[in-house]
């Protein structure tokens, strides 16, 4: 699993707060704002990393922030999810863009927005 250094070296980096607020990751992050986690040769995001610690178990679905910000790794605002429910969390909170992220060449009008019930 993880070893004792590694969850060490991992809380290290999290400005921790109460159980109910988030808890910043401080290093590395994506452009989008996920935090990064060395881990086991190679990149890990670091709230997975946060859920794996918290849970014991290594997780390979979809892991939701409750909190709407991808830097959080507080285990308390993270639940699995199936694809299905990301999306549809996406769309329920108006987090879906525009469509830009799927590149310059394309155009806004070609990716309609959808209507969930």
């Amino acid at each position: 699993m993880i070893s004792e250094s590694d969850v060490e070296r991992f809380w290290s980096k999290v400005n921790i707060g109460k159980e109910d607020e988030c808890w910043e990751w401080q290093a590395t992050k994506q452009n989008k704002g996920y935090g990064q986690f060395w881990l086991d040769y190679k990149m890990q995001l670091a709230h997975r990393v946060s859920y794996m610690i918290h849970t014991s178990k290594e997780f390979f679905g979809n892991l939701m922030h409750t909190c709407d910000n991808p830097a959080c790794v507080n285990p308390h605002h993270l639940q699995e999810g199936g694809q299905l429910d990301n999306m549809s969390d996406m769309y329920k909170k108006g987090r879906q863009g525009d469509g830009r992220h799927f590149g310059p060449h394309n155009k806004k009008h070609r990716y309609p927005t959808y209507k969930w019930r």
